[in-house]
C-alpha cells in the first residue's frame, strides 16, 4: 500500500513537473521568456512594417510608371486636340443642324464632353492597373452617359433647341 501511495507521489510530482513546470520555474526562467516573448513581438513588428514599406514602394513605383503612360497619352491627345476638335463640331454640325447654335444644345454638350472626360480616365486607370472590374463598370457607365446624352439631344430637337 505504501508503494502504491508513493509511486502516486512520484508520478504526480512528474505530472506536476511536466505541466505547470512554468509555474514552479524560478524567477529567472521567466524573466528570460519574458524577454523572448517580447524579442518575438518586437520582430513581428518589424516584419509587418518592412512589408508595408515595401507595398508602399510598389505602389509608389506603379503610380510613377502610370504617370508616365499619362503623360506621353496626353501629350498625344494635346497635339491632336485642334484636329479632334474641328473634326468632332463638323460631325455636330452635320448631324444636328443649326441645334447646336442654341445655348441649352450647347450646354448640353458640354456637360457630355466632361463627363465622358471623366469616364475615359477613370477607363484609362481601370485598363492601366489591370483591374478588369473597373474596367467594365467605366465601360458601362460610358454606354449610359452615350444613351443618356441622346435621349435629351432628341427631346432638346423635338422641342428646337428650347426649354
Amino acid at each position: 500500500m505504501h508503494e502504491i501511495k508513493a509511486m502516486t507521489r512520484v508520478g504526480l510530482a512528474l505530472a506536476v513537473l511536466a505541466i505547470g513546470g512554468a509555474a514552479l520555474a524560478g524567477p529567472k526562467e521567466r524573466k528570460d521568456r519574458r524577454e523572448d516573448r517580447r524579442d518575438d513581438r518586437h520582430d513581428r513588428r518589424d516584419d509587418r512594417q518592412d512589408r508595408r514599406d515595401d507595398r508602399k514602394d510598389d505602389r509608389k513605383d506603379k503610380v510613377e510608371d502610370l504617370k508616365d503612360e499619362w503623360k506621353k497619352k496626353h501629350a498625344d491627345w494635346v497635339e491632336k486636340r485642334q484636329e479632334r476638335r474641328e473634326a468632332r463640331r463638323a460631325e455636330l454640325k452635320k448631324l444636328w443642324g443649326d441645334l447646336v447654335d442654341k445655348p441649352v444644345v450647347r450646354a448640353e454638350l458640354r456637360i457630355h464632353a466632361q463627363r465622358l472626360a471623366r469616364l475615359h480616365r477613370v477607363r484609362f486607370l481601370a485598363e492601366a492597373n489591370g483591374n478588369k472590374a473597373a474596367l467594365e463598370r467605366a465601360d458601362k457607365a460610358i454606354a449610359r452617359e452615350n444613351e443618356r446624352h441622346q435621349k435629351r439631344m432628341d427631346a432638346l430637337k423635338a422641342k428646337g433647341g428650347v426649354e
